[in-house]
């Protein structure tokens, strides 16, 4: 795991021991692969992968559906940030 990832799960555990979270949830890319397990929640957990990986395919949407919350990375990129 890479300094950065390590910063931004330990970020993420901060803020998940403060926020418990529910619902349906939607994560947008640029998280960590143990991003559900630091979440410790039995919330329904979507992905929107915006670009392809080699462990999972792209799609230009999110699946449609109301959600409780979402989670996203701000990305440097002002025109990916509009995309988002």
């Amino acid at each position: 795991m890479t300094e950065r990832e390590q910063n931004i799960s330990q970020n993420l555990r901060l803020y998940f021991e403060k926020n418990n979270l529910s619902g349906k949830i939607l994560i947008v890319d640029d998280f960590p692969a143990d991003i559900a397990d630091l979440m410790e929640t039995s919330a329904s957990i979507s992905y929107w992968h915006t670009r392809f990986h080699s462990e999972h395919l792209a799609s230009p949407m999110p699946a449609v559906d109301q959600y409780d919350c979402v989670l996203i990375r701000l990305p440097r990129s002002h025109e990916y940030f509009d995309y988002v």
